[in-house]
C-alpha cells in the first residue's frame, strides 16, 4: 500500500495529548485558546476559532458571509464534498470552476470567466489542494473588485 501521508510524530507531541486526556477538558479550555492564538499568529490573522471539522469551518464561514437561497458560490471541483456541501448547507448553488492542470488548483483564468458568466456569485471557494496553495493574488484581485467573498479552503494547507 501506498501510504497518504505519514506523520511526524514526536515524543513531546504525545506528551502534549497525555497533557490534555489528564486535564479533562477535551473539546474546550486553555489548549484551546492557546491553539487559536498560535494558528491566528501564524497565518497573520486578528482571530482563529476551532471547529470539530473542516466541514463545519466552511459552513460557518459560508454562513458569515451570508451565502443564503439565490445565491451561488464558485468552488474548486478538487475538493472533498464538504467544500460545496458548505454552500449546499446555506441552501446557496454551488458552481465550479475549472482548474489549473499544473496546480491542481482553482485556475484564476477560469474564475474571470466564470465570474463574468453567472449571475448571482457572493463568493468565492478555493481550494490549497495536497499542499499546493492557490494563487490568491490572482483570485483576490479577480473577486474582490466584484463584491465577491473570498473563503479559503485551507483543510490541506496547514
Amino acid at each position: 500500500m501506498i501510504p497518504y501521508g505519514r506523520h511526524f510524530i514526536e515524543e513531546d507531541d504525545i506528551d502534549a495529548v497525555v497533557d490534555v486526556l489528564r486535564n479533562g477538558l477535551l473539546t474546550q479550555g486553555p489548549k484551546i485558546d492557546e491553539f487559536e492564538a498560535n494558528v491566528a499568529e501564524q497565518v497573520g490573522a486578528k482571530y482563529a476559532v476551532a471547529v470539530s471539522s473542516a466541514t463545519a469551518g466552511l459552513h460557518l464561514a459560508c454562513m458569515v458571509v451570508g451565502l443564503s437561497e439565490g445565491d451561488k458560490a464558485l468552488v474548486a471541483p478538487m475538493t472533498f464534498v464538504s467544500t460545496p456541501n458548505a454552500v449546499l448547507y446555506c441552501e446557496a448553488q454551488p458552481v465550479f470552476v475549472d482548474i489549473d492542470p499544473e496546480t491542481l488548483n482553482m485556475c484564476p483564468n477560469e474564475l474571470r470567466k466564470e465570474l463574468s458568466q453567472t449571475t448571482g456569485v457572493k463568493a468565492v471557494l478555493p481550494v490549497h489542494f495536497g499542499g499546493l496553495t492557490c494563487d490568491m493574488e490572482a483570485i483576490a484581485s479577480i473577486a474582490m473588485p466584484a463584491g465577491v467573498k473570498i473563503i479559503e479552503d485551507a483543510a490541506h494547507a496547514l
